[in-house]
């Protein structure tokens, strides 16, 4: 090779690097490429190079995944533009039962303010079918915990005895307590009978008594009543008797005669305080307090 051949090829090399660095410098100027950071909890089989998708169409690709504080951050490299609004939606689901996986967006209302390029978006990992077969071993470990339970209740364990058999012991001895109730409310109920059968007996006994004290009472109320006249006109004479002798014994003189005027002095008032009282039960008449007994 001559010297003016491997100043061509010199040349040439020189030409091809500063063309591709113009390239990617120019790439990077007026590219509408735009580098984004989700965040997932958990990933899955999600990988570099699974697509993001907005309405089925594919905008980008996931280019890089990092974990932060036991999170996800999925670098997504928009190769398209795309505006994301503040009501966004972005979603981890499953392509394939083989457990192939790509991101979907959901930019979210046009009306909602714009995320900014340097925010972090939040994303939501989908389970699906490759997650659900994975996870069959915990669903056999839990069934197998609820077999062993279930054969616990049904035949108890060790010295504790089954669920079944404390609930059919416990049902016996509400059983037992319900006839016990049912024995009590019978003697109750008898008790209670024979009591209003008694109450009933004194409530015509008081009946049948009320009815001959009124049927009674007129008629002594009218004897009553002509024995007080009697008695009344008795008590008028015997107080003329009186006044007709006092002027008898106020010519008599002596101290016989003195103590007989102070005896009948004393009659006369006696009969008028009995006249007063006779005079009184006239007026007010007769006043019975009727008392039932049993």
């Amino acid at each position: 090779m001559t010297d003016r051949q491997i100043g061509y090829f010199s040349l040439t090399f020189l030409l091809l690097f500063i063309v591709f660095s113009l390239s990617a410098v120019l790439y990077r100027v007026f590219s509408t490429n735009e580098l984004r950071i989700v965040r997932f909890d958990t990933i899955g089989n999600l990988n570099i190079e699974d697509a993001i998708r907005v309405r089925g169409v594919s905008v980008g690709r996931i280019c890089g995944i990092d974990w932060h504080e036991g999170r996800a951050c999925v670098k997504v490299l928009f190769e398209k533009p795309v505006e994301i609004h503040s009501d966004y939606r972005i979603y981890s689901v499953d392509v394939g039962i083989m457990g192939e996986r790509n991101l979907t967006l959901s930019c979210g209302s046009p009306s909602a303010p714009i995320v900014g390029p340097g925010d972090t978006l939040q994303g939501l990992f989908v389970i699906g079918p490759s997650e659900a077969i994975g996870m069959m071993h915990l669903l056999e470990k839990k069934m197998v915990q609820l077999a062993g339970i279930s054969t616990a209740l049904l035949y108890g364990k060790d010295n504790t005895p089954s669920l079944v058999s404390s609930i059919n012991d416990m049902v016996r001895v509400l059983d037992s307590v319900s006839i016990e109730l049912l024995d009590l409310c019978r003697i109750v109920d008898e008790a209670a009978s024979a009591q209003m059968a008694r109450l009933e007996g004194m409530v015509g006994k008081a009946a049948a008594f009320s009815g001959d004290v009124s049927r009674a009472a007129p008629a002594a109320f009218d004897t009553f009543e002509q024995s007080v006249a009697s008695l009344s006109r008795a008590v008028d004479k015997l107080e003329s008797g009186i006044e007709q002798l006092l002027p008898l014994l106020a010519y008599l003189e002596g101290p016989e005669m003195e103590q007989w005027k102070a005896r009948l002095l004393a009659l006369q008032k006696k009969m008028a305080q009995l006249h007063e009282l006779l005079d009184d039960l006239a007026r007010r008449g007769l006043n019975l307090k009727v008392r039932f007994f049993r």
